[in-house]
């Protein structure tokens, strides 16, 4: 693989991929060394995301997941076989973690069992309540001294 090329899967293609992310790869779609090669987000996003890219310069290659898949501490087989073989297809190298907080923790690790470089939107992790229910707060913190 040639390393002076990256190639870009862009995990989450919210308001924030669209407002940061994608414009700054219209930006430098003539840049060969840096491509949005591939970008994934839900089944109930389709019709907005493809509406958004629709006649832009810059048409990854998209994957959407079911709605209903339980993701927060680990991401699903299907989804990993899913993430993997886009990787494989189109060489890429590198991962943007755009999503909610509560799944950049099993989308990060993926990404580094996979061994792809990797930007994330802050924070890196969160849980559901945490900020309600003691248990999840001290489910953070044992995350964040380990």
């Amino acid at each position: 693989m040639n390393m002076n090329k990256i190639n870009f899967l862009l995990i989450g293609f919210g308001p924030h991929s669209k407002r940061i992310f994608y414009p700054i790869f219209e930006e430098i779609s003539n840049d060969s060394s840096l491509v949005l090669k591939a970008a994934i987000d839900l089944e109930s996003k389709r019709e907005i995301i493809e509406q958004y890219i629709g006649g832009r310069k810059v048409q990854p290659e998209m994957h959407y997941l079911n709605n209903d898949e339980p993701i927060q501490d680990e991401l699903t087989s299907s989804t990993v076989k899913l993430l993997n073989l886009i990787v494989e297809e189109h060489s890429i190298n590198a991962v943007i973690i755009a999503t909610e907080p509560l799944v950049h923790r099993a989308y990060a690790t993926w990404a580094l069992k996979a061994g792809l470089s990797i930007l994330m939107d802050k924070p890196i992790s969160a849980n559901i309540n945490v900020s309600s229910d003691i248990s999840s707060a001290k489910k953070s913190q044992r995350i964040i001294i380990s």
